[in-house]
């Protein structure tokens, strides 16, 4: 059975319309409140790994991070620790599992006092097979990035959290 033009299209409209109701949202970084526009970063280097992912997340949150500058806002990062560990080995001893981590405290100064302190262990589970070496580095990166990150909007949520 073959539908009519017209019918094709009311039932391609309706569907259309079902998909844009059905609630999915992409993840997205809101703005932070006026006080918090412009923070000063100590203990940590803009330049890679953490610190860029970081100064990332300010800028897609309309706030400018500031490496040691002067603001009335201070974020300060120490103890920052990246690395990984043996999870787990199989019947030969050989690993099988590495635990990657992420640690770290930081401390929010507002005008010279300290608003909110946090230490932050954020880790992942990483299955190792010696076969696919060069895919497993691979995939250790992408998951040193999305810590990072998941580091950054936590801090971000903190942020956005305080009331002044």
């Amino acid at each position: 059975m073959r539908l009519p033009p017209l019918g094709t299209m009311i039932l391609s409209a309706l569907l259309c319309l079902s998909l844009s109701a059905c609630g999915f949202k992409l993840r997205e970084t809101t703005e932070l409140p006026t006080a918090y526009q412009e923070v000063s970063l100590k203990g940590l280097s803009v330049e890679k790994d953490f610190g860029r992912v970081l100064k990332d997340a300010f800028t897609d949150a309309r706030s400018n991070l500031l490496v040691n500058g002067s603001s009335d806002t201070q974020l300060v990062i120490s103890d920052l620790e990246e690395s990984k560990r043996t999870a787990s080995y199989d019947a030969d001893l050989d690993v099988r599992q590495y635990l990657l981590y992420l640690l770290f405290d930081y401390k929010i100064v507002v005008n010279g006092k300290t608003v909110a302190t946090q230490r932050v262990k954020l880790d992942k589970t990483m299955n190792y097979d010696a076969d696919f070496i060069l895919g497993k580095q691979e995939e250790e990166l992408q998951i040193r990035q999305a810590l990072r990150e998941d580091a950054a909007r936590l801090i971000l949520l903190r942020l956005k959290s305080l009331s002044l």
